[in-house]
Protein backbone atom coordinates (compact mmCIF):
# COMPACT_ATOMS: atom_id res chain seq x y z
CA UNK A 1 0.00 0.00 0.00
CA UNK A 2 1.73 3.09 -0.75
CA UNK A 3 1.52 6.25 1.26
CA UNK A 4 0.76 9.82 0.22
CA UNK A 5 1.64 13.01 2.95
CA UNK A 6 0.15 15.62 0.64
CA UNK A 7 -2.48 17.92 0.03
CA UNK A 8 -1.42 18.61 -2.93
CA UNK A 9 -1.26 15.14 -4.71
CA UNK A 10 -2.96 14.46 -7.25
CA UNK A 11 -5.49 11.55 -6.09
CA UNK A 12 -6.05 13.50 -3.05
CA UNK A 13 -7.03 16.48 -4.93
CA UNK A 14 -9.26 13.63 -7.15
CA UNK A 15 -11.28 12.62 -4.65
CA UNK A 16 -11.50 15.98 -2.89
CA UNK A 17 -13.34 17.25 -5.96
CA UNK A 18 -15.69 14.60 -6.29
CA UNK A 19 -17.67 16.26 -3.35
CA UNK A 20 -18.89 18.77 -6.97
CA UNK A 21 -21.40 17.32 -9.33
CA UNK A 22 -20.35 18.55 -12.04
CA UNK A 23 -16.77 17.19 -11.40
CA UNK A 24 -18.21 13.70 -11.06
CA UNK A 25 -20.22 14.10 -14.07
CA UNK A 26 -17.49 15.26 -16.07
CA UNK A 27 -14.79 12.43 -14.75
CA UNK A 28 -17.85 9.74 -14.62
CA UNK A 29 -16.91 9.09 -11.03
CA UNK A 30 -17.94 9.24 -7.55
CA UNK A 31 -16.86 8.41 -4.21
CA UNK A 32 -18.28 6.06 -1.41
CA UNK A 33 -17.27 6.18 1.88
CA UNK A 34 -17.15 3.30 4.71
CA UNK A 35 -16.18 -0.39 5.28
CA UNK A 36 -19.53 -1.73 4.20
CA UNK A 37 -20.18 0.20 0.79
CA UNK A 38 -16.77 -0.75 0.11
CA UNK A 39 -17.17 -3.77 0.40
CA UNK A 40 -20.43 -4.19 -0.86
CA UNK A 41 -18.96 -2.55 -3.70
CA UNK A 42 -16.15 -5.75 -4.43
CA UNK A 43 -18.99 -7.73 -4.07
CA UNK A 44 -20.78 -6.45 -7.02
CA UNK A 45 -18.45 -5.97 -9.30
CA UNK A 46 -17.67 -2.18 -9.61
CA UNK A 47 -14.83 -1.08 -11.34
CA UNK A 48 -12.67 0.75 -7.98
CA UNK A 49 -9.82 3.06 -9.08
CA UNK A 50 -8.58 4.17 -5.96
CA UNK A 51 -8.91 3.06 -2.32
CA UNK A 52 -7.74 5.35 0.59
CA UNK A 53 -7.19 3.72 3.91
CA UNK A 54 -6.62 6.28 6.88
CA UNK A 55 -3.63 5.34 8.92
CA UNK A 56 -5.88 4.86 12.43
CA UNK A 57 -8.15 2.40 10.60
CA UNK A 58 -8.26 -1.10 11.28
CA UNK A 59 -8.35 -3.28 8.10
CA UNK A 60 -9.92 -6.38 8.63
CA UNK A 61 -7.65 -9.54 7.44
CA UNK A 62 -10.76 -10.17 4.89
CA UNK A 63 -10.56 -6.72 3.85
CA UNK A 64 -7.20 -6.88 3.23
CA UNK A 65 -6.92 -9.40 1.12
CA UNK A 66 -9.57 -8.40 -1.32
CA UNK A 67 -7.61 -4.99 -1.34
CA UNK A 68 -4.44 -6.59 -2.53
CA UNK A 69 -4.91 -6.23 -6.08
CA UNK A 70 -6.54 -2.69 -6.13
CA UNK A 71 -4.77 0.88 -6.62
CA UNK A 72 -4.24 1.77 -2.55
CA UNK A 73 -3.20 4.93 -0.61
CA UNK A 74 -2.44 4.87 2.77
CA UNK A 75 -2.51 8.14 4.08
CA UNK A 76 -3.35 10.89 7.71
CA UNK A 77 -6.74 11.22 9.19
CA UNK A 78 -6.47 14.83 8.43
CA UNK A 79 -5.93 13.97 4.38
CA UNK A 80 -8.90 11.44 4.81
CA UNK A 81 -11.10 14.40 6.31
CA UNK A 82 -10.27 16.15 3.46
CA UNK A 83 -11.32 13.99 1.02
CA UNK A 84 -14.85 12.70 2.60
CA UNK A 85 -18.32 14.09 3.73
CA UNK A 86 -18.84 12.88 6.90
CA UNK A 87 -18.19 14.34 10.16
CA UNK A 88 -16.46 11.34 11.61
CA UNK A 89 -15.53 9.14 8.54
CA UNK A 90 -14.97 5.92 9.18
CA UNK A 91 -11.55 5.33 7.60
CA UNK A 92 -11.96 3.58 4.23
CA UNK A 93 -13.39 5.24 0.85
CA UNK A 94 -13.12 4.50 -2.97
CA UNK A 95 -13.33 6.44 -5.97
CA UNK A 96 -15.78 4.07 -8.24
CA UNK A 97 -16.39 4.12 -11.80
CA UNK A 98 -20.23 5.57 -12.68
CA UNK A 99 -21.87 2.71 -14.86
CA UNK A 100 -22.56 3.44 -18.34
CA UNK A 101 -26.62 3.00 -18.75
CA UNK A 102 -27.55 0.04 -20.69
CA UNK A 103 -30.48 2.08 -22.46
CA UNK A 104 -31.06 -1.02 -24.56
CA UNK A 105 -33.46 -2.22 -20.91
CA UNK A 106 -35.67 0.78 -21.53
CA UNK A 107 -36.64 -1.61 -25.16
CA UNK A 108 -37.20 -4.33 -21.96
CA UNK A 109 -40.88 -5.65 -22.66
CA UNK A 110 -43.46 -6.41 -18.89
CA UNK A 111 -40.32 -4.48 -16.96
CA UNK A 112 -41.49 -2.51 -14.00
CA UNK A 113 -39.55 0.93 -14.08
CA UNK A 114 -39.52 3.61 -10.80
CA UNK A 115 -39.64 7.45 -12.22
CA UNK A 116 -38.42 10.18 -10.05
CA UNK A 117 -39.70 13.44 -10.80
CA UNK A 118 -37.98 16.14 -9.30
CA UNK A 119 -37.02 13.97 -6.13
CA UNK A 120 -34.91 16.95 -4.16
CA UNK A 121 -33.88 15.10 -0.52
CA UNK A 122 -30.59 13.30 -0.76
CA UNK A 123 -31.79 11.09 2.22
CA UNK A 124 -35.03 10.28 0.56
CA UNK A 125 -33.11 9.47 -3.34
CA UNK A 126 -30.73 7.01 -1.28
CA UNK A 127 -33.79 5.59 0.49
CA UNK A 128 -35.83 5.13 -2.47
CA UNK A 129 -32.94 3.39 -4.67
CA UNK A 130 -32.67 0.83 -1.84
CA UNK A 131 -35.94 0.26 -1.44
CA UNK A 132 -36.64 -0.45 -5.58
CA UNK A 133 -33.73 -2.51 -5.34
CA UNK A 134 -35.63 -4.78 -2.51
CA UNK A 135 -38.51 -4.77 -4.14
CA UNK A 136 -36.70 -5.86 -7.36
CA UNK A 137 -37.25 -3.01 -9.72
CA UNK A 138 -35.41 -2.94 -13.32
CA UNK A 139 -34.25 0.37 -13.50
CA UNK A 140 -34.82 3.66 -12.16
CA UNK A 141 -35.48 7.21 -14.30
CA UNK A 142 -35.19 10.64 -13.05
CA UNK A 143 -36.33 13.18 -14.21
CA UNK A 144 -34.39 17.06 -14.45
CA UNK A 145 -34.50 18.39 -10.92
CA UNK A 146 -33.68 15.47 -9.09
CA UNK A 147 -30.65 15.55 -7.16
CA UNK A 148 -27.64 13.36 -8.01
CA UNK A 149 -27.79 10.20 -7.31
CA UNK A 150 -24.03 9.97 -7.36
CA UNK A 151 -23.68 12.36 -4.63
CA UNK A 152 -21.98 11.32 -1.36
CA UNK A 153 -25.43 11.52 0.86
CA UNK A 154 -27.53 10.15 -1.57
CA UNK A 155 -25.24 7.32 -1.86
CA UNK A 156 -24.19 6.79 1.96
CA UNK A 157 -28.13 6.62 2.20
CA UNK A 158 -28.33 3.57 -0.62
CA UNK A 159 -26.20 1.72 1.40
CA UNK A 160 -24.95 -0.18 -1.63
CA UNK A 161 -28.27 0.20 -3.36
CA UNK A 162 -26.61 2.42 -5.73
CA UNK A 163 -24.35 -0.45 -7.00
CA UNK A 164 -27.39 -2.79 -8.22
CA UNK A 165 -29.26 -0.52 -9.90
CA UNK A 166 -29.09 0.91 -13.56
CA UNK A 167 -30.13 4.28 -13.39
CA UNK A 168 -31.56 6.94 -16.24
CA UNK A 169 -32.22 10.75 -16.56
CA UNK A 170 -34.38 11.12 -19.22
CA UNK A 171 -36.91 13.67 -21.23
CA UNK A 172 -40.01 13.35 -22.45
CA UNK A 173 -38.88 12.33 -25.31
CA UNK A 174 -37.62 8.63 -23.65
CA UNK A 175 -41.06 8.63 -21.75
CA UNK A 176 -43.00 9.26 -25.01
CA UNK A 177 -40.83 6.28 -26.56
CA UNK A 178 -41.78 3.82 -23.38
CA UNK A 179 -45.90 5.00 -23.35
CA UNK A 180 -45.79 4.07 -27.33
CA UNK A 181 -44.00 0.86 -26.80
CA UNK A 182 -46.60 0.14 -24.52
CA UNK A 183 -45.51 1.29 -20.64
CA UNK A 184 -48.43 2.70 -18.82
CA UNK A 185 -47.38 4.89 -16.40
CA UNK A 186 -48.95 4.93 -13.01
CA UNK A 187 -48.86 7.98 -10.47
CA UNK A 188 -49.97 8.32 -6.67
CA UNK A 189 -52.45 11.20 -5.52
CA UNK A 190 -53.99 12.28 -2.40
CA UNK A 191 -57.50 12.98 -4.61
CA UNK A 192 -57.30 9.92 -6.46
CA UNK A 193 -60.58 7.55 -6.85
CA UNK A 194 -58.64 4.45 -6.96
CA UNK A 195 -57.06 2.97 -3.89
CA UNK A 196 -53.17 1.93 -4.78
CA UNK A 197 -54.55 -1.71 -3.97
CA UNK A 198 -57.34 -1.68 -6.79
CA UNK A 199 -54.16 -1.35 -9.46
CA UNK A 200 -52.77 -3.81 -11.85
CA UNK A 201 -49.36 -3.70 -11.37
CA UNK A 202 -48.16 -6.62 -13.93
CA UNK A 203 -47.00 -6.01 -17.83
CA UNK A 204 -45.05 -3.37 -18.46
CA UNK A 205 -45.15 -0.22 -16.04
CA UNK A 206 -43.54 3.01 -15.13
CA UNK A 207 -44.61 3.79 -11.16
CA UNK A 208 -43.92 7.45 -11.02
CA UNK A 209 -43.05 8.97 -7.64
CA UNK A 210 -43.31 13.34 -6.87
CA UNK A 211 -41.44 15.82 -6.04
CA UNK A 212 -41.57 16.31 -1.54
CA UNK A 213 -42.84 20.08 -2.26
CA UNK A 214 -44.81 19.35 -5.32
CA UNK A 215 -45.62 16.24 -6.15
CA UNK A 216 -46.28 14.65 -9.76
CA UNK A 217 -45.45 17.69 -12.14
CA UNK A 218 -47.94 18.98 -15.00
CA UNK A 219 -46.18 17.68 -17.76
CA UNK A 220 -45.80 14.07 -16.07
CA UNK A 221 -49.18 13.84 -14.67
CA UNK A 222 -50.78 14.42 -18.00
CA UNK A 223 -49.00 11.14 -18.90
CA UNK A 224 -49.87 9.11 -15.95
CA UNK A 225 -52.53 6.89 -17.27
CA UNK A 226 -53.50 5.43 -13.89
CA UNK A 227 -53.83 7.58 -11.28
CA UNK A 228 -54.41 5.98 -7.30
CA UNK A 229 -54.14 6.80 -3.68
CA UNK A 230 -52.46 5.36 -0.70
CA UNK A 231 -55.23 5.13 2.07
CA UNK A 232 -54.20 6.63 5.14
CA UNK A 233 -56.16 8.12 8.09
CA UNK A 234 -57.50 11.03 7.07
CA UNK A 235 -55.71 13.27 9.47
CA UNK A 236 -53.16 12.32 8.73
CA UNK A 237 -52.68 15.20 4.74
CA UNK A 238 -49.54 13.42 3.27
CA UNK A 239 -46.57 10.98 3.20
CA UNK A 240 -42.61 10.93 3.31
CA UNK A 241 -41.68 10.33 -0.45
CA UNK A 242 -39.55 7.59 0.45
CA UNK A 243 -42.12 6.16 2.36
CA UNK A 244 -45.11 6.43 0.03
CA UNK A 245 -42.60 4.82 -2.97
CA UNK A 246 -41.82 1.70 0.19
CA UNK A 247 -45.60 1.23 0.16
CA UNK A 248 -46.54 1.32 -3.75
CA UNK A 249 -43.46 -0.79 -4.14
CA UNK A 250 -43.98 -3.35 -1.90
CA UNK A 251 -47.96 -3.93 -3.43
CA UNK A 252 -46.20 -3.48 -7.09
CA UNK A 253 -43.47 -6.42 -6.15
CA UNK A 254 -46.18 -8.36 -4.09
CA UNK A 255 -48.46 -8.29 -7.73
CA UNK A 256 -45.66 -9.32 -9.86
CA UNK A 257 -43.71 -11.88 -7.95
CA UNK A 258 -45.63 -13.48 -5.49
Amino acid sequence: MKKIVSRDNTHIKQAAKLKNKKYRQQQKLYLIEGQRLVKEALMSNQVIEKVFVAEEFSLSDEMARELQELDCYLISQKLFSSITDTENPQGIAAIVQKPESDWELLAKNKACFLLLDQIADPGNMGTIIRTAWAFNIDGIMLTSGCVDPYSPKVVRATMGGIFHLPIYEIDEQVLDGLIKSGYKLIGSYPDASNSIYEVDYTGSIVIVIGSEAQGISPSISERCKVKAVIPINSRVDSLNAAVSCAIILSEANRQRRW
